[in-house]
């Protein structure tokens, strides 16, 4: 593929395909981009109770309305928004595994009532002391690293409390089944959807934190990247785009300033972004973008809408590949690797 030229991508060459899910070849590498609510985190490093993610700001929120108090916010209609049906969605064993969301929910409702001793009736309709009950919850396992120095960058730093969620989640489980079978039976579950069904996919959630726990802490790339860099060297990286996941492979990275920066007179330095092609879309923020020998090199952050790129392109299963646009951890004017690597739990 080639022959586009524009002062965004300077590059005569690209190359993208992606691989299928049945392929293990990088599978450790794939499995670190991990889909939280509306967008994706990179695994960077657990011990025996939290993991850290880096992500993109954005995909964060800000204090008042982080990714994990909306994923328990109802809209207007008393649901939980579509963005946040699922809690949690990673590859494993060469499959795409998740978590719903929305049987969580339930579980926290049995037992928020329990503990105010009311009986369980999901008829009663919008209750506000429960719906502020349920969008802070997952503050209990989530939490934003504020000290963490971004450079006033789209980065930031998450840490998640895998073990203490898991055992709140079995918990839950065991208080359910506790009640007996015919109030199991009486649970209203999304269609097609089946209580047991819940649990078996919490098991694999289990087992999935069990190993990947015990990766070692991601290698990051130190490289300097300037203006007009290119890169031909194989990236991969799994993207969570909408309800699509794509095995990304690709070459041909072009680093060039940010359109607005261009021209830029004041003293200021220019923010410098590797752009690329590759299946990427709403949901793919946050995405690791990897070296074939494991390390980071760069993070997803958007695709661009530059009609002079011409044509679409498409990889091998029709998904389609845009000009997008990642976040340099290093240049000459900042070094995120050093602050990335400060938030390592230890």
């Amino acid at each position: 593929m080639g022959g586009i030229e524009s002062r965004l991508y300077k590059l005569p060459w690209f190359g993208f395909r992606s691989d299928s899910l049945e392929e293990t070849k990088y599978a450790d590498i794939f499995t670190r981009n991990i889909r939280f609510g509306a967008g994706t985190a990179v695994f960077l490093n657990a011990n025996s109770e939290k993991a850290a993610f880096l992500t993109n700001k954005h995909v964060i929120g800000d204090s008042v309305q982080t990714f994990w108090k909306l994923m328990n916010k109802k809209d207007q209609n008393n649901q939980i928004n579509p963005r946040y049906l699922k809690f949690m969605r990673y590859y494993d064993d060469s499959k795409i595994k998740e978590l719903d969301n929305r049987i969580l929910f339930k579980l926290w409702e049995i037992k928020w009532f329990d503990d105010k001793n009311f009986p369980y009736n999901p008829a009663w309709g919008k209750i506000d002391e429960l719906d502020r009950y349920m969008e802070n919850l997952y503050d209990n396992y989530f939490e934003e690293k504020h000290d963490f120095k971004n450079n006033n960058l789209d980065i930031a730093i998450f840490y998640f409390n895998y073990a203490k969620f898991i055992k709140d989640i079995e918990d839950l489980i065991n208080r359910v089944r506790a009640k007996g079978q015919e109030f199991v039976n009486s649970i209203e579950l999304p269609a097609n959807e089946k209580f047991d069904n819940f649990v078996s996919n919490f098991n694999e959630f289990k087992k999935y934190w069990e190993k990947i726990s015990k990766f070692e802490p991601l290698k990051i790339s130190d490289k300097i990247w300037e203006a007009d860099n290119f890169d031909y060297t194989t990236k991969i990286g799994m993207f969570w785009a909408q309800n699509f996941v794509s095995k990304n492979i690709f070459k041909g990275v072009y680093f060039s300033p940010e359109p607005q920066d261009q021209g830029n007179s004041s003293n200021k330095p220019s923010v410098i972004t590797p752009k690329f092609f590759a299946a990427n879309g709403i949901g793919a923020s946050g995405s690791g973008i990897f070296n074939t020998d494991g390390s980071l090199a760069f993070l997803n952050k958007a695709i661009l809408g530059v009609s002079s790129i011409g044509p679409y392109f498409y990889d091998q299963f029709g998904l389609t590949s845009h000009m997008s646009s990642a976040l340099t951890l290093r240049t000459r004017d900042y070094n995120l690797v050093d602050e990335i690597y400060k938030a390592y739990l230890k």
